[in-house]
Formats: structure tokens, sequence, C-alpha cells
């Protein structure tokens, strides 16, 4: 059974875990692994304090049964959107846990009334996830590219994926404070 809870922020090995047993191939902005300490750190404040530079921020552990399968976040900008990142453990892909983690994670959003419209942006080649998000009703919207910061080596590059922006709409009897 798939539940989500409050990112354990004294789990730095959790979270290290998790990305270096991820796929990132098809994730806009890949993660170095092993972790940064320092920024590992600063992400934990950023949990607890649910606000990143400004912005509300929440995120939360995807658990099955008691395991950290992965993590859900949204970050919410200035016109009430929200934008949201999922990331699973590779061998819990394709088996419908992140489906019923975002569809859990949209019904807590709506409930809060936290944002107006969840984003999502997503690499073309990342057919999983679009199809997480089709089941959830995302419509996609337009297609892009961007340049993104990536790792290579012992330093970071710039490189320019191609995606899609998927969007879900709240009711619009919704009203965010």
């Amino acid at each position: 059974m798939i539940r989500l809870e409050k990112w354990p922020t004294q789990r730095m090995d959790a979270l290290k875990e998790l990305y270096e047993h991820a796929d990132q191939s098809h994730c806009l902005v890949r993660i170095r692994v092993p972790l940064d300490v320092s920024a590992t750190r600063n992400y934990f404040r950023a949990i607890r304090s649910e606000n990143v530079n400004g912005k509300p921020f929440l995120c939360y552990a995807i658990l099955l049964d008691d395991a950290i399968i992965g993590k859900i976040e949204a970050s919410k900008d200035i016109n009430e959107d929200g934008e949201l990142d999922l990331i699973l453990k590779k061998e819990y892909s394709l088996q419908g846990y992140g489906t019923e983690a975002l569809r859990q994670f949209m019904k807590m959003l709506e409930e809060k009334q936290w944002c107006r419209r969840l984003t999502a942006y997503v690499d073309s080649d990342n057919k999983a996830m679009i199809r997480v998000l089709e089941k959830n009703g995302f419509e996609k919207k337009r297609n892009f590219c961007a340049d993104v910061m990536a790792p290579s080596g012992n330093a970071y590059s710039l490189r320019t994926v191609a995606g899609s922006e998927n969007v879900y709409e709240f009711p619009a009897d919704l009203v965010v404070e």
C-alpha cells in the first residue's frame, strides 16, 4: 500500500539511496550521486520550512509499507501555480506506484487549496512519466526545448533537453489563499 509522509529530514541516507537507485536518464535535471552534503542540508532546511527561495514548497516521501521508494514535491510561484517533481527507485517503476502517489498528492493539494494548477515538465523520452500524468488528468499544453545544467564528470555542463509541458487545472471553484 502506497502512502505519503513528509520527507524525513534526518534521513540523508534515504535521499542518497533514492538517487543511487533511480533512473535519472530521462530527468530534465539530473542530481549528482553521491549527493553534496551542504546542498542536501539546504534542501532539508527547505523541506522543514516548506519554503525554497521565498516560494512555498512541499516534499513527501513515497512509502511502500515502510520503505521509501520515491519522493514527490511541488514548489509554488507567485501566480499560485505549482510545479511538480516525482522520482521513484527504478525497481518500483512501471508498477502503478507513481500513478497512485501522484493521485494522493493531488488530492492533498486540492484539500489544502495549495495551488490553482500543477505543471510537470517532462523529457520527451520519459514515456512512463507521461503515462502517470495522463492517468491523473494532466493535459499536454506545449513542447519545449530548454538548456539545463547536468553533471558531467566532476563538473556540470549545459545540455539541451526536449520535452512537454503537462498541466492539471484544479476545479475552477477552488479558492487559493
